[in-house]
């Protein structure tokens, strides 16, 4: 098995034991279909309630139909546009997110 695949499997063992709320997903990986990612996360039954929200450079025209049908959620493409993005987020989980502050704003860690 190829090294891709073994992290896929590995990572969906540890959603189905830690389900949870929101899976951002990037759509094109190396030896993988993201799409059959997100299938296969709908498909089971401890991750199906999962929002999942694909990231992608694609913007033609079936991208949003395609991730759809998938089971996706919603879609986000690149580059990412922070405010457009949490407001996205906030959206789908129903409570409010920031954008993360870099780290010489946040002040120390605690």
């Amino acid at each position: 098995m190829r090294c891709e695949v073994r992290r896929l499997v590995k990572a969906i063992a540890v959603a189905r034991d830690f389900p949870p709320e929101i899976v951002l997903l990037e759509l094109v990986l190396p030896d993988l279909e993201g799409l059959d990612v997100v299938r296969v996360l709908k498909a089971d039954a401890a991750t199906r309630n999962a929002v999942i929200v694909a990231v992608t450079a694609s913007n033609g025209p079936e991208t949003r139909p395609l991730v759809l049908e998938a089971g996706c959620r919603d879609y986000v493409r690149k580059p990412i546009d922070a405010l457009l993005f949490s407001a996205r987020l906030k959206s789908h989980l129903g409570r409010k997110v920031e954008p993360s502050k870099p780290a010489s704003e946040r002040g120390p860690e605690t």
